[in-house]
């Protein structure tokens, strides 16, 4: 009888310590929100990482999902037009995203960035094409990107050489750098963007552009015979044949293998070059502007990345709290601090570029010098 009221009062008390840790648990659950994020692969990684604290302080947490190129644009396409729900924040170029702005599928995010901070005035002017519709925000900007010459830092000081200055310069040191063991300079040549962001930056170095004031084609112009020479003769002479199928990444970690003396690359790359578990160059690796072209200029492709909130999202003021975050003036500021990578912010790169000169966020130099 003993044993059966014990069995009873064991078996009463085990039911109740039960429900209470299993209520336990799942208030400790439910307290957090999670929002599901899709990016590509590299210093957007970084940014997110800056935020997760705060984030997770107001109850959000971040199912991050950062993929390589050719599967974050097959993923953010679906998630938008098929509005499959799968993603509440996109994270990628304007210049690609911007497809999608008409389509009706986006969240316009006009209070998002009213409560950021966030004035067109106070942008880049070369971004705001890629991010408004109709006096509407559709994508939040939080990086900017030009490319830039990068190189083995020992390597140039054992040559007893530094960066070149002008485009002339840089073929002849490629040339001289190129040996058995090692190209002397290389960049992206995937039949995709990448080419033309190249291309483009010697075409317009050597005071060329797409069309005249009257949108006449000038693909055959001198200059653009000229930047086809210069792009070819580099890949031909300086590169690896596996150039024509780079992208970023690939290029990011063919230099970290220490097989390339110098490369042109996006300057939103130094992050990840530096941080790269890959890197087997001894030495820091060095950063420059662009060389300058015939026409005393180096005018670099500038490229931007935003935050987009699908209309199907399933976490919508979630992710306008993550948006807001991302793109607050203190963000910025942390990210210019710590010499990651330009922000969308003319005024933020050139404060920190004075206090920090060898940072990259100083390659923006002005408006006139970056062309989208």
């Amino acid at each position: 009888m003993n044993r059966s009221k014990l069995t009873i009062v064991l078996c009463g008390f085990l039911f109740l310590t039960g429900c209470f840790w299993s209520h336990n648990y799942n208030s400790q659950e439910e307290k957090f929100e999670t929002i599901h994020l899709l990016g590509t692969v590299g210093v957007h990684e970084m940014f997110v990482e800056l935020i997760e604290d705060e984030l997770a302080n107001a109850g959000i947490k971040i199912e991050k999902n950062f993929f390589y190129w050719d599967t974050y644009m097959a993923k953010a396409r679906q998630a938008i037009l098929n509005e499959t729900g799968e993603y509440d924040v996109i994270m990628g170029p304007n210049s690609e995203l911007y497809r999608f702005i008409r389509s009706g599928k986006l969240i316009a995010l006009n209070d998002v960035a009213e409560q950021a901070g966030l004035a067109p005035d106070a942008l880049y002017p070369q971004i705001l094409n890629s991010i408004m519709f109709e006096n509407k925000w559709y994508s939040l900007p939080y990086l900017a990107d030009v490319l830039i010459y990068i190189y083995q830092h020992d390597l140039f000081a054992q040559m007893g050489t530094i960066p070149p200055t002008t485009i002339t310069q840089m073929c002849e040191l490629a040339r001289r750098m190129t040996t058995d063991s090692i190209y002397g300079l290389a960049f992206p040549a995937n039949p995709y963007d990448t080419v033309t962001s190249v291309w483009s930056y010697f075409l317009w170095s050597f005071g060329g552009d797409y069309f005249n004031d009257d949108w006449h084609p000038l693909i055959n112009s001198p200059q653009s015979v000229a930047a086809t020479k210069v792009y070819s003769s580099l890949l031909q002479n300086c590169a690896p044949s596996a150039v024509a199928t780079w992208k970023t990444e690939e290029a990011v970690d063919f230099f970290t293998g220490g097989k390339l003396a110098a490369m042109i690359i996006w300057s939103s790359a130094m992050p990840v070059l530096n941080s790269s578990d890959k890197n087997v160059i001894t030495g820091k690796i060095g950063y420059a502007s662009l060389p300058l072209g015939r026409a005393n200029k180096a005018i670099s492709p500038f490229a931007s990345w935003g935050i987009m909130i699908p209309r199907s999202a399933k976490h919508i003021i979630a992710a306008k709290k993550f948006a807001v975050s991302l793109v607050s003036i203190e963000t910025f500021r942390t990210i210019a601090e710590s010499g990651m990578a330009p922000t969308p912010l003319p005024r933020i790169n050139r404060e920190y570029a004075k206090k920090y000169p060898k940072y990259c966020i100083g390659i923006i130099k002005s408006k006139d010098n970056v062309k989208s």
